[in-house]
């Protein structure tokens, strides 16, 4: 039987974030040229401003996603900096005699 230790992989959720965040970006360049459409547009005002309306609070809801992502990915780099790479190897280390120990025991 053999005991290893395990490490999680931060870069995979910093990576989603990212891609996530490049999504939103997308998202909201779409949703920028929609507005722009709809000002150059020959609706009514009303309609026009009801629209714009939707339009702004969607992209408002979209930077508010963005900064969520963007200190999510921060405190996660913080994190993963503030990582000492001893505890991998403490846990593995502790693993290791406790198995041999339970060995010894049989």
């Amino acid at each position: 039987m053999n005991i290893s230790s395990v490490g999680i992989n931060n870069s995979t959720s910093q990576s989603t974030s990212i891609t996530s965040v490049s999504d939103l970006e997308k998202q909201k360049t779409q949703l920028q040229k929609e507005i722009n459409e709809i000002n150059a547009s020959s609706q009514d005002a009303e309609t026009k401003q009801e629209s714009l309306k939707q339009l702004q609070q969607k992209m408002q809801q979209i930077e508010t996603k963005i900064q969520r992502l963007k200190a999510n990915t921060e405190e996660q780099v913080e994190v993963t900096k503030n990582k000492d790479p001893q505890d991998t190897l403490e846990i593995s280390d502790q693993a290791n005699s406790l198995f041999l120990e339970l060995q010894g025991a049989d």
